[in-house]
């Protein structure tokens, strides 16, 4: 199922609302790539080894569950060096 169109999306691990601040100057089908309100939107790549390997997955996460998922050592910051 292609998506051309998103007015949000819902984070996924509390499901609040992801906007785009300015859809105007971005593809539309370039989730990643577009400014978000008050969290992130990316592609996840599946690869091989995985059973969805060669899919490739839109997800949304809100910045308050980033913040939580980093203090809880589920995600971690890739460092910088």
């Amino acid at each position: 199922m292609m998506m051309t169109k998103m007015s949000y999306l819902k984070c996924m691990v509390c499901g609040v609302e992801i906007r785009p601040l300015d859809l105007g100057h971005y593809d539309p089908t370039e989730f990643e790539q577009q400014m978000w309100e008050g969290g992130t939107v990316d592609k996840l790549y599946m690869p091989y080894g995985s059973r969805f390997d060669g899919n490739v997955y839109v997800f949304a996460m809100c910045d308050d569950c980033i913040e939580t998922k980093h203090k809880e050592g589920v995600i971690r910051l890739k460092s910088q060096g």
